[in-house]
């Protein structure tokens, strides 16, 4: 798997990076209906949903199944502005909680620029069998993080709706997520949205499903569907309801993009090279008689 980044505007995440990636998981995600279904305490608890977004983060980044890639761009002044209010009372608390002993691996260049993560998406490599060469772990002494968020009590969540929300998508997912690729989360900054970066880290997991021939599965909400289904090649598999209630915009959309296998490849270039040898016999019985005759020697070359 090629954990490289096709832009300048992407790169593997780092430990270090996860103070930064808890506020933008948190920003982001704020706007889904499946944030305050999980997190009806959000208000209450702002602290807590920032570290339980950088524990699951922290998680991804150490798991050599997981690829975890990070969106950068200039930081703009007023993003707090863009923020929920419980989040902007801790906000820049948050954004300086760095995990004893991991050490600052961001590159002199992103620095000078003053450049900031804006948005994260975490690709599920489970289905990529025996062809990845290798997660792109990051830097550190990555042995002494800690395997919990010291500050993720989960006093934000409400255990009953997640464990409805896991029963009601066990068996879809696994129907339709199972042998492919799986973006499991994708996020972006509220401050930087309509700024194509969801689509450049949407298009990466879809170079790596590219690259490896293998299909790419999502599980969105109605914008993430709308961004996938209409804009990149995804199909609808599945809508998973989670709430009888017909009020409540609370459904999920399974899709999927699935990559030609070779026997399909070369039948569609075998149709194709067919198809356009008819239209040049076509085009000969309109042409002059020289022209026709030099016409029908050279397709014979």
């Amino acid at each position: 798997m090629n954990s490289s980044a096709p832009s300048g505007r992407l790169r593997p995440a780092r430990l270090f990076d996860l103070g930064r990636i808890g506020v933008v998981a948190a920003a982001g995600f704020y706007s889904s209906p499946v944030f305050k279904f999980e997190r009806p305490n959000f208000n209450r608890y702002p602290r807590d949903t920032i570290a339980n977004y950088r524990s699951e983060y922290q998680k991804a980044i150490l798991d050599p199944d997981v690829a975890v890639m990070v969106a950068v761009a200039q930081r703009k002044e007023n993003e707090i502005d863009s923020v929920y209010d419980a989040l902007c009372v801790i906000y820049d608390e948050a954004l300086g909680f760095v995990y004893p002993g991991v050490e600052d691996h961001t590159s002199t260049e992103e620095k000078a620029s003053a450049k900031v993560i804006v948005g994260v998406v975490s690709l599920s490599l489970k289905a990529d069998r025996g062809r990845r060469q290798g997660q792109s772990l990051p830097e550190g002494s990555n042995a002494l993080v800690p395997t919990e968020d010291p500050q993720d009590l989960k006093r934000d969540k409400c255990s009953k709706a997640i464990n409805s929300l896991n029963e009601l998508l066990t068996g879809p997912e696994t129907e339709w997520l199972n042998e492919r690729l799986e973006i499991v989360t994708m996020v972006v900054h509220p401050a930087y949205w309509r700024e194509a970066h969801g689509s450049e880290l949407s298009k990466w997991c879809i170079e790596q499903s590219k690259t490896n021939n293998i299909g790419l599965g999502v599980s969105a909400v109605r914008m993430g569907r709308n961004l996938f289904c209409h804009h990149l090649g995804f199909k609808e598999a599945k809508v998973v309801n989670l709430s009888k209630d017909e009020k409540k915009d609370l459904s999920l959309w399974i899709c999927v993009l699935d990559q030609p296998s070779t026997a399909e490849k070369q039948t569609v270039m075998a149709s194709t090279s067919k198809g356009v040898a008819c239209s040049q016999r076509s085009l000969v019985r309109w042409l002059p008689r020289v022209l026709r005759a030099n016409m029908a020697e050279a397709m014979l070359r």
